[in-house]
């Protein structure tokens, strides 16, 4: 693996960038940057790459490449945001209260600027007794039940999983019932945590409701480590907690509390261990796994390996091992 692109990686898209970004980009060879566009791509931070290497001396044809993803980037948040403000008068008329999720909740809060996290849909928590409603004023504004949502619904309904509705046009939204969804979540009884504790986020002309910051945490660690096992995509869930760490200042007892309190201090504590390594997060360890989990969580989360693009979604042994050492 090329030293100087995972160097110029680690220094680059952390909150707080290193000072000699210029030197880091001069050692680069012609196979240095093909690595980082690789490592780019696979841990879907292009546009923030850019945004932070812009005024650098990269190769003409990645530098097009990734200003290319960063405006478009950026014009399709700024297109889901619109869409959620229409969203959101429409189901305000009826009552309903929603939050926003992941991308849709980080981008206009935590980064500085939109082009910085790509996502993909418009994700809403919802409460479970409304959602037949809003599913109701949703199909009257347009959207229709996506073809994932009509296979999958039986399994989603078990799971507190997501309804993923449609317009023509293709926009996607999806609706989510429970905070921390999947099978394991419910028998850990983590389909009764109480997400609706909301802080309202001025973005331009209106109003973002997003989930209180250690909720969004928590939530964050256990999508990384569950819904995702580490897979594509890690560098981005990871430059989340690194801004949230950032942007918000945690009561870190408080923080670890509300872990072992829901049963996801090992799943926290190993993303949180991968922001320390490769963003410098400021972390306060008020809480550690034992002897042995800890060791396992390490052998299952090796840092290198992770950083490099090594995907454990690929081998079903590391998948499940990731999986068994994130439970409490």
């Amino acid at each position: 693996m090329s030293e100087p692109a995972v160097e110029l990686l680690l220094a680059a898209w952390s909150s707080q960038p290193a000072a000699n970004l210029a030197q880091l980009c001069a050692a680069c060879s012609p196979s240095d940057w093909q690595t980082l566009a690789r490592l780019a791509d696979y841990h879907e931070v292009e546009g923030l790459l850019w945004s932070v290497l812009r005024q650098q001396a990269l190769p003409p044809e990645l530098a097009e490449h990734w200003r290319e993803r960063y405006y478009l980037t950026a014009l399709r948040n700024d297109l889901r945001l619109d869409e959620f403000q229409r969203i959101q008068q429409l189901l305000n008329a009826e009552s309903i209260e929603v939050a926003l999720l992941k991308g849709m909740a980080f981008a206009p809060t935590i980064y500085c600027a939109l082009g910085q996290r790509q996502m993909g849909d418009i994700d809403l928590l919802i409460q479970h007794d409304n959602l037949q409603r809003a599913c109701a004023v949703l199909f009257a504004a347009g959207y229709g039940l996506s073809q994932y949502t009509v296979q999958t619904w039986s399994q989603q309904r078990r799971s507190g999983g997501e309804v993923r509705l449609q317009t023509p046009s293709g926009a996607t939204l999806e609706l989510h019932w429970w905070l921390f969804a999947g099978l394991w979540s419910r028998w850990a009884g983590l389909h009764n945590y109480p997400a609706w504790q909301l802080q309202q986020v001025h973005y331009q002309t209106f109003t973002l409701p997003v989930l209180e910051p250690i909720t969004q945490l928590l939530h964050t660690a256990h999508h990384l480590a569950i819904s995702n096992q580490y897979g594509a995509g890690i560098g981005r869930m990871l430059t989340d907690i690194d801004r949230l760490i950032t942007t918000y200042a945690f009561d870190w007892q408080q923080v670890w509390h509300e872990a072992q309190r829901w049963g996801l201090a090992h799943m926290l504590w190993g993303g949180l261990r991968l922001a320390e390594q490769w963003f410098n997060s400021a972390i306060e360890w008020h809480w550690q796994p034992s002897a042995w989990r800890k060791a396992l969580l390490e052998r299952c989360l090796p840092s290198q390996k992770l950083l490099c693009g090594l995907d454990p979604r690929l081998q079903r042994w590391w998948r499940y091992a990731i999986l068994a050492s994130a439970l409490d």
